[in-house]
């Protein structure tokens, strides 16, 4: 009877999964910009390991979609169903990426299990994942694709674990799919043990599902190209501690982009993280880095600390990054722009939008960081840019994200806080729990790396790891810089305003409900298209993680948020042809 049963919700299952299809128009084209870096550094910047692990490489090779078919089905991994969770196609290279993933996946071959202390080789997800766009521009009835490095993704990272889970799921109850799946991984302890390990990652899984159920139900949705990355990171790094760690993910963020990010003073939309290497460590161990502290017992005063977090890749990531430049409009491709509307969105721009938006710049001398940087970019400045940071209730978005980074605590053990650093503190915040752990996991890499004094500082950016929760005793978000902006849609901090022209516009003109999804890009109003495509996730600018308010242009004197007065519709589009060429 159980078999039955079983058989019956892996099908319902397969038949669910199979309606999830996001279908994009075929591309002519694809093609790069001119951003800095060679094709090389770009093929390793999208598949370099930072240390994170999904599953063993070879099942993932080995799975098939979850649709519905009584026989084989095509396997999971191709390009042309990882496409539908917002993936970007990427070349087959021997060295980063020998079996062709889409950009973002990196196969690892030095993996450590901390529970049976083995070396293995694992799929595992990159920066790239997140941080590198495609835009799909659209002449005389054909599609090109421009591919940028260091935009933000457009992946619905939810829905691709979701789809993982149930392969992994479907493969455990279906004999017939086992038998396949046994057959191509060829485990050399047998089938008997991979299917233990198998039916014990998926019975894990369920158990993670089961606990979060009564925060699932408060969940804001994400949808394309947003996260809650503050609030998934901190209840992988924390709830394995004290099930009370976890929060609800209230409060997706639209993933920033990368270039110039090294040289802001803070970093995060709330202005949290000082350090990059504190930053990339922190994100890593969100997901999926592996992290041990050797006991969770309170009476265990000799603890340790595991990590799988590749240090050395990470350093050579955000250095490489100091390469990095914002993409440009080409006009061949994107459209001409009007020489007059540009002089005029200039002059639009330098009375309305400079003054928050051009950072003031800092020239840096710190050594040894001073003379690192001019061995590689002789001719460039080496300089911090301090970004302008608006209170919440001045500017008027979403508050959700700055706020429950604000407010969120920790409950640690006292040996665990005295085995960080925080010993005696009684309320510990998530922000000083993050700058304490990291620190831990930064020391002991660089300790195992045998790292001179310059050489940390080096790695370090010459720059403390600090995360603060209130920035000068107020909530607030930065201003970014906006060279590329064109390419950073949909917009505000939540991706709740989907182009720039609505962002200009006052609120009465911002769409309470769009697709997003979409690679489409709409060069007049530049963002990507809302309309609506088969697997499209539906934006609904409703409740506090959603909301669109703020960053007005209004006559509305007592709108919050308010800027400046209302611009015309030509005014608008005047800026925004300024824009195109930052």
């Amino acid at each position: 009877m159980k078999s039955v049963k079983t058989l019956g919700l892996a099908l319902t299952l397969m038949v669910l999964s199979s309606c999830v299809t996001l279908q994009y128009q075929p591309t002519v084209q694809t093609v790069s910009v001119d951003q800095g870096w060679t094709d090389g550094v770009k093929q390793k910047y999208r598949h370099l390991s930072q240390g994170t692990a999904l599953i063993p490489y070879k099942w993932f090779m080995a799975l098939e979609q979850p649709t519905f078919s009584l026989t084989e089905t095509p396997k999971f991994h191709r390009s042309d169903y990882l496409v539908q969770f917002g993936f970007i196609p990427s070349r087959q290279d021997p060295t980063y990426n020998p079996d062709g993933l889409p950009i973002g996946f990196t196969k690892d071959h030095k993996y450590i299990n901390f529970d049976t202390g083995n070396r293995e080789t694992v799929v595992g997800l990159t920066c790239a994942a997140c941080h590198t766009g495609q835009i799909n521009f659209k002449q005389n009835d054909e599609v090109r694709a421009v591919v940028i490095d260091g935009a933000p993704s457009n992946i619905d990272l939810g829905l691709f674990k979701k789809q993982l889970g149930m392969a992994l799921y479907l493969t455990d109850n279906l004999p017939f799919r086992f038998s396949r799946f046994a057959k191509d991984v060829d485990d050399p302890e047998g089938e008997e043990a991979l299917k233990a390990k198998l039916h014990d990652l998926v019975e894990t899984g369920i158990a993670i599902l089961e606990k979060r159920k009564p925060l699932e139900k408060h969940k804001v949705a994400t949808g394309f190209g947003r996260l809650d990355a503050l609030a998934s990171g901190g209840n992988r790094v924390f709830g394995n501690i004290n099930i009370k760690n976890r929060v609800v993910s209230s409060a997706p963020i639209n993933f920033p982009q990368l270039w110039d990010i090294w040289k802001f003073n803070w970093v995060q939309w709330n202005a949290s993280i000082r350090q990059p290497m504190g930053r990339n460590i922190a994100e890593a161990l969100g997901v999926k880095a592996g992290l041990k502290i050797s006991s969770l017992s309170e009476k265990d005063q000799n603890l340790k600390i595991q990590s799988t977090v590749r240090i050395k890749n990470i350093h050579w990531l955000e250095s490489t990054l100091q390469g990095l430049s914002s993409p440009k409009w080409d006009p061949a491709i994107m459209g001409k722009l009007d020489p007059q509307k540009v002089e005029q969105g200039e002059n639009l721009y330098k009375k309305h939008c400079k003054s928050c938006h051009e950072p003031k710049v800092i020239p840096r001398t710190d050594q040894p960081c001073f003379n690192e940087y001019k061995s590689r970019f002789p001719n460039k400045p080496f300089e911090e840019y301090k970004l302008t940071v608006k209170p919440i209730d001045d500017i008027g978005t979403d508050p959700n994200q700055a706020t429950n980074f604000n407010n969120r605590t920790v409950i640690l053990p006292d040996n665990i806080k005295k085995f960080i650093g925080l010993e005696g503190v009684e309320k510990v915040t998530a922000a000083q729990a993050l700058q304490a752990l990291t620190e831990k996991v930064i020391v002991q890499k660089y300790d195992e790396l045998g790292l001179s004094s310059d050489e940390r500082q080096i790695f370090n950016n010459c720059r403390t790891n600090r995360f603060r929760s209130k920035v000068e005793g107020e909530l607030k978000y930065r201003a970014r810089p906006l060279n590329g902006i064109w390419a950073t849609g949909p917009f505000l901090h939540n991706g709740s305003v989907p182009n720039l022209y609505q962002l200009l516009s006052p609120m009465s003109e911002r769409a309470d409900r769009f697709y997003t999804g979409n690679r489409l890009f709409d060069s007049k109003h530049v963002g990507y298209s809302t309309k609506w495509i088969s697997g499209a996730f539906e934006y609904f600018v409703s409740g506090n993680g959603n909301k669109n308010t703020g960053h007005l242009f209004t006559n509305q004197l007592d709108a919050k948020g308010r800027i400046d007065p209302e611009f015309t519709p030509a005014q608008r589009f005047a800026i925004i042809e300024y824009l195109k060429t930052l």
